[in-house]
């Protein structure tokens, strides 16, 4: 009976033995066999093209960018051709390419591994050099097994042959900056290597200019040589060229006209002038035939690659178009404007004379007395003009903007209702010349002037009238002119 007993035991400690096993048989199958069948039905695309990818590389070539020529179809900028190292990232070991790379391209080895394994810009490509030797070139080309992931591309470099003749209308190009790689490089496909434009023509017409990217498709084997090219491939289109209203010859001679007038200056005595501005339009349809902001740089800075000392000395004192990102105190050049204004209000007429003993005493002031750069006789409109008499539009002022106030209005009362009010009649008037409401030149970046409302001085109107009050760029100051 005990001899039984003991045999069902050990045929149930069997069976649990053999359950337990086959449940570490049949739950790993059945796992797998799982597995098995997601990767074939749910993600058989990704794996499909997961092994596309190993056995294909993929890159961007570069569009040549459009020429920029003058109104005479002089060539002010263009490409030449050239080449330039990219890196298609991967899992792949990386030291034995630097160390290679380093080598051949001049380049730190440390930098080079930084920027193999993250060059911060997130995507695949990255670029490691740009305008590099023949030597290089060949030197890659013929390793190419040694070097996965390292492509020669061919590239372009921008070249400006008029030196820094109309620079802050052309402009110059530069790196993708940081917050456009998403739309250009990942989107797009543009190349890293790829310069867009940063200033002037050269940026504000760079989707134009710049063309559209090529694109190669390469069957590579199992060393990351290529094979051959697939029928995806297919190649770059060159960028517009673009037309300017310009002579170049005649912008450099404003150029050299301007740096000679800063030069004299400085020579006697007005060591303070470091910059200066002119322009110069098509009375008839407002083309620019010369746009010349002093001091002046090189484009080709950019596209050979700018020294920090060069940026610090050379660029940076320059890069501020004085034309039309400069508003200033337009001075007596407002003064017809205030003319044709007061008389249009009535407040003054064509032959009516007024006195000027070389400065005004306000009325119901303490005493407050503006002046006049001289003492004039009596002058009308024509005569205050061709003078530039101060005190004339000081008295102008005072009629259109009703001072002194009438009957029992206070002060304060007109300082907060009929100094404002006429401010903004003239300010409206003035946008009907151009001031204050931008001119829509394709430049980047141009600023608009204004009319200054804040201080709350009863000097604002007659200051306004002679334009020591308001701020308008010399490019406003020329279409309204």
């Amino acid at each position: 009976m005990d001899r039984d007993a003991k045999d069902d035991e050990k045929w149930a400690e069997c069976q649990r033995r053999f359950r337990a096993l086959w449940i570490l048989i049949i739950v790993p199958a059945v796992i797998v066999v799982f597995r098995l069948g997601d990767m074939q039905c749910r993600r058989s695309a990704e794996y499909l093209a997961a092994g596309a990818r190993n056995r294909v590389d993929t890159f961007s070539t570069p569009a040549p960018r459009g020429r920029i020529m003058d109104a005479m179809g002089h060539v002010m900028a263009y490409d030449t051709p050239s080449f330039s190292v990219i890196y298609a990232r991967s899992d792949r070991p990386i030291d034995a390419v630097a160390k290679r790379l380093s080598r051949v391209l001049r380049v730190p080895r440390t930098e080079l591994t930084r920027l193999l394994k993250e060059d911060g810009t997130g995507s695949v490509h990255t670029l490691v050099a740009s305008r590099v030797s023949a030597r290089a070139v060949s030197y890659i080309r013929e390793h190419q097994s040694e070097l996965p992931g390292v492509r020669i591309v061919s590239d372009s470099i921008r070249n400006y042959p008029d030196a820094d003749t109309a620079c802050h209308i052309l402009g110059y190009i530069n790196a993708i900056p940081r917050h456009r790689i998403e739309q250009l490089v990942t989107k797009e496909h543009f190349p890293p290597s790829t310069r867009v434009g940063w200033a002037g023509v050269e940026g504000y017409y760079d989707n134009a200019l710049r063309g559209k990217p090529g694109r190669i498709v390469m069957e590579v084997d199992s060393r990351n040589v290529p094979l051959h090219a697939l029928p995806d491939c297919h190649d770059a289109s060159k960028g517009a060229d673009l037309v300017l209203t310009l002579s170049h010859t005649y912008e450099r001679t404003v150029q050299n006209l301007l740096a000679a007038q800063v030069h004299y200056l400085k020579a006697h005595g007005h060591r303070g002038i470091d910059h200066a501005m002119a322009i110069a339009m098509n009375p008839q349809d407002g083309s620019i035939l010369a746009l010349a902001s002093y001091p002046y740089y090189k484009p080709q800075w950019f596209s050979q690659g700018i020294s920090y000392q060069t940026y610090q000395n050379g660029f940076a004192p320059a890069e501020r178009n004085w034309v039309t990102q400069a508003p200033i105190a337009p001075g007596s050049t407002m003064k017809p404007l205030t003319a044709l204004f007061a008389y249009n209000q009535h407040a003054i007429t064509l032959k009516e004379t007024i006195d000027c003993n070389g400065a005004l005493k306000l009325p119901n002031t303490d005493g407050t007395t503006i002046r006049c750069w001289t003492r004039h006789d009596p002058l009308d409109m024509a005569h205050a003009i061709a003078e530039s008499c101060d005190v004339y539009f000081y008295q102008a002022s005072l009629r259109y903007g009703r001072w002194p106030p009438r009957g029992n209005e206070r002060t304060s009362t007109w300082l907060k209702t009929d100094r404002p009010q006429t401010l903004h009649r003239l300010e409206q008037y003035s946008r009907g010349f151009g001031l204050g409401t931008g001119t829509g030149i394709d430049l980047p970046e141009e600023e608009i002037g204004y009319l200054n409302d804040s201080s709350l001085q009863l000097t604002d109107l007659p200051y306004t009238a002679i334009g020591q009050n308001e701020v308008y760029t010399p490019l406003e100051l020329a279409v309204y002119t």
